[in-house]
């Protein structure tokens, strides 16, 4: 179970939450967004434990699907679901492969530069096939504040935690106009920025003038475990 914390609203403040994804206990809040006086609007996005791996974090998607028939109506849920490309997380499974076969890709977490990039909703991922951000960069997302190839991830550390555990320092975009559907982590020391892993917000996530911010959750963006 992940505390997600707490959310905060003063008088200038409003707090909507986008979205809600249910877990196998109980309904989760995974994203929001604080609209300011002025006309800001900040984003955040909490990703929950086991994103990555989907191990030791089901994540019932015939509730998730019952809150969004009953927010929006099944017509506007069906088309969305029509256009979705991103639906998932997941690991690219191409890049473990080459880690550990004759390729002997030469992910080093200690001294090379990780990235974390936005994606839109118009690529579709293959977990087993993907393996370069080439596959996907046409997805990548613009706005103000946001650069292409996203930003490093500082603070990045591996360990085992009843798990192989993958976390880093929270990635925040400021004063940023942004609508994102997921974010890739790359290594971008490596020839070609072999990808990671994707992590799925859901659904749309926008900033406006505000802070776009990726919250991790306790224990890391990627877990595994043998649950």
């Amino acid at each position: 179970m992940t505390t997600f914390g707490q959310i905060r609203s003063d008088s200038k403040t409003r707090i909507r939450p986008s979205f809600v994804r249910d877990d196998d206990r109980s309904g989760l809040v995974v994203a929001r967004h604080d609209e300011h006086w002025d006309g800001r609007q900040d984003a955040t996005v909490f990703a929950r434990p086991g994103a990555a791996f989907g191990v030791g974090a089901a994540v019932n998607r015939r509730l998730i699907r019952e809150h969004n028939v009953a927010r929006y109506g099944e017509a506007a849920v069906a088309a969305r679901e029509e256009q979705m490309a991103l639906s998932a997380d997941g690991i690219f499974w191409a890049t473990q492969l080459d880690i550990i076969d004759a390729t002997a890709l030469a992910v080093n977490t200690a001294s090379d530069t990780f990235d974390i990039r936005l994606l839109d909703n118009t690529t579709t991922p293959n977990f087993d096939t993907h393996l370069n951000w080439s596959d996907l960069s046409s997805g990548e997302v613009s706005g103000t504040g946001y650069t292409a190839d996203g930003a490093a991830l500082s603070g990045l550390s591996v360990a085992i935690s009843t798990g192989l555990n993958w976390d880093a320092t929270d990635p925040q975009w400021t004063s940023s106009t942004i609508t994102a559907h997921g974010a890739v982590v790359v290594d971008d020391t490596l020839a070609n920025d072999p990808m990671i892993c994707l992590i799925y917000f859901g659904g749309a996530v926008s900033s406006s003038g505000g802070n776009f911010d990726i919250t991790f959750a306790a224990g890391g963006f990627l877990q595994g475990d043998n649950a």
